[in-house]
């Protein structure tokens, strides 16, 4: 009797791991089908594709305003985390819409473009805790950016609207903590402000245009 369960434990054991085996060829057929399915999918069509998207969510946000946005949301997020050398300036865009909902979001595109087998030198902030300031916030076209350190060289200080549209661009010399931005002459909405330091790298906030 001892011997026919032994036996019997044996025979499950050896089915058992005969399902694993066949589970295991299984699941790895499903990933080379996958890296198949992947392996068609042309990297030049993403930024059309992410174009053609982002558009849609700019029209819709001129005629609905935030609701667009709300609805758009999960995609807008999802685009706001690529790499942006693989999905273009739309994803510039996205993280533009996704911070009129949620402006604590932060990106590490080292990390993203990595996923997507890009490797990229670093040119975001070399120091996580360089932040910036803008006040006063909403402006009439006159604002001082704040720095919570010492910058001492050229920034490019750039504009942009909701279309990706660069409104506003100037190169200034800083050396101190703060800037004085002034005769920003554009119509009032949020826009997205970017500086650009070789040695500092580059800050994104938002800045709103109220006159």
């Amino acid at each position: 009797m001892a011997e026919q369960l032994i036996s019997m434990i044996e025979n499950v054991k050896m089915l058992n791991n005969n399902l694993l085996q066949q589970a295991s060829i299984l699941t790895q057929a499903n990933y080379n089908q996958a890296e198949i399915a992947n392996g068609g999918v042309f990297t030049t069509e993403i930024p059309q594709v992410n174009s053609q998207f982002i558009n849609e969510v700019t029209l819709q946000y001129e005629q609905q305003g935030l609701t667009a946005i709300e609805n758009y949301y999960p995609a807008l997020e999802v685009l706001a985390n690529q790499c942006p050398y693989q999905g273009g300036n739309a994803v510039y865009r996205a993280r533009y819409f996704v911070s009129l909902i949620n402006d604590s979001l932060e990106y590490n595109d080292d990390l993203n473009c990595l996923a997507a087998g890009i490797w990229r030198q670093n040119i975001d902030k070399k120091d996580n805790n360089l932040n910036i300031n803008i006040v006063p916030n909403p402006t009439t076209g006159e604002f001082k950016i704040k720095f919570n350190t010492l910058i001492d060289e050229n920034l490019t200080i750039k504009i942009v609207d909701c279309a990706g549209k660069v409104v506003f661009e100037e190169i200034k010399f800083i050396s101190g903590n703060e800037m004085t931005i002034s005769n920003v002459n554009i119509v009032d909405g949020i826009y997205q402000i970017q500086l650009v330091g070789a040695k500092s790298g580059v800050f994104n906030s938002r800045l709103t245009i109220l006159k």
